[in-house]
């Protein structure tokens, strides 16, 4: 039921490493040695960049679907979106774990101490964090972990994250669509990329698209208020809004 599908690869690591590498450049060619010395010490994220890099995919996907509970459209946003993103161990040749299982302690770490800042600075209990089951039992490491109640106006957001089987960073807008996302399935687009079942061992895609014309009709029948979304810019008066609904 998905609005819009898309999945690809992409070289993350060597289009990381050119943009820091670019940027050490510069710094390089401005200055003394002292001078490089003080970018890395104003810009230590570029060194983070650059060690995370081997670690990214090269696969990655996402889509867009309408939100399932349209009662809490108010509180959160009118579709969910996903986003996923392969990872692989940071030294390859080595039995070390992907990149997406050594951060995901530290995702949740991050996302306990939003829940814990947000309910001691309110005084009350609006933020939570919970994970729910794993798809295979005993497997911890594949369990949804959703943060609700830390986006500023939306009180019901939720912000789900999940690392499945393949060693994949999964993040999205709901809890629902990061699972149906990472359900094994023949309809997994990221999957598809993988296999060259259907499309002939000579043509080997590097990214797949798909959209759903039937579900955006769907979701246009509800009223204009289901497709505001795509106008969030508040430079369009509602005149303007209702022409492009109407279109």
């Amino acid at each position: 039921d998905a609005l819009v599908a898309l999945a690809g690869r992409a070289d993350f690591g060597r289009l990381v490493r050119l943009v820091v590498a670019e940027q050490w450049s510069k710094a390089a060619a401005t200055g003394t040695g002292s001078d490089a010395q003080a970018h890395f010490n104003d810009h230590p994220e570029t060194l983070l960049a650059w060690a995370l890099a081997p670690g990214l995919g090269p696969s990655w996907g996402g889509y867009l679907t309408a939100a399932r509970d349209q009662a809490r459209a108010e509180r959160s946003l009118p579709v969910d979106v996903v986003f996923g993103l392969e990872t692989r161990a940071l030294e390859p040749g080595t039995d070390r774990p992907a990149l997406a299982r050594s951060i995901e302690p530290l995702l949740h770490a991050w996302f306990s101490a939003a829940v814990a800042a947000v309910n001691r600075q309110s005084g009350a209990q609006l933020a939570s964090i919970r994970s729910l089951g794993a798809h295979t039992p005993g497997d911890a490491d594949e369990k949804v972990t959703v943060v609700t109640g830390i986006v500023p106006h939306r009180s019901d957001q939720e912000i789900a994250y999940r690392v499945d089987e393949r060693d994949r960073l999964w993040i999205g807008t709901s809890a629902a669509s990061v699972a149906q996302a990472t359900e094994p399935g023949p309809d997994r687009l990221l999957d598809d990329l993988s296999s060259d079942a259907e499309l002939g061992p000579t043509v080997i895609p590097s990214g797949l698209a798909y959209v759903n014309l039937a579900a955006w009709r769907t979701l246009a029948a509800n009223g204009r208020e289901s497709i505001d979304f795509l106008w969030q810019d508040q430079r369009v008066d509602d005149r303007a809004k209702e022409r492009k609904y109407r279109e």
